[in-house]
């Protein structure tokens, strides 16, 4: 089971017009059986950043329900991680979590070139506590999250679907 970070730096720089990022990646931490777990400190405080986020407000309505089905389902999404932060400086608190994560240690925000809080290494890495924590911006989150997740197609773009042998046939496609 792969755990993540995410930041508030991902949350706060979503423009309006990545509305599918909700999906394809905030979802994700939602979706019990998708096999990834957001890393979160036992006393909440980083549910607290994420409560308090400045989201676009042609976003609100999907962060709001993002953030109400997360708080429902804390308990089973989130791998609680026993340390104490302190929020007044929330970047320092996502990689306190992040650092304290049992296993790879992965923090996404929302871009490493554009108001990334984090000076990365050459191998997009931070270190914190003396731990090497990866920085994935949500491109590579979006697809590391998602790999095990894809269709594969062939030629015609007609998916295989996993545990089924037979192709299927785009209808639009010439027998």
């Amino acid at each position: 089971m792969a755990i993540y970070t995410l930041t508030t730096s991902l949350i706060e720089n979503i423009p309006s017009t990545d509305i599918e990022l909700f999906g394809s990646l905030l979802g994700v931490f939602t979706n019990i059986e998708s096999g990834h777990k957001l890393a979160i400190d036992t006393n909440r405080q980083l549910y607290i950043l994420y409560s308090n986020a400045k989201v676009d407000a042609n976003l609100r309505f999907q962060y709001e329900a993002w953030k109400e089905l997360l708080s429902k389902m804390l308990n089973r999404v989130c791998e609680f991680i026993p340390v104490d932060i302190d929020i007044t400086d929330k970047d320092q608190a996502f990689l306190e979590v992040a650092s304290s994560v049992n296993g790879s240690k992965k923090i996404i925000v929302y871009s490493r070139n554009t108001n990334c809080p984090y000076e990365c290494n050459d191998d997009n890495e931070v270190e914190h506590n003396g731990k090497s924590i990866s920085v994935l911006d949500k491109d590579e989150a979006v697809s590391e999250i998602n790999e095990k997740n894809s269709i594969t197609t062939y030629g015609d773009n007609s998916p295989i679907i996993k545990g089924n042998n037979n192709k299927v046939k785009n209808k639009l496609s010439k027998p």
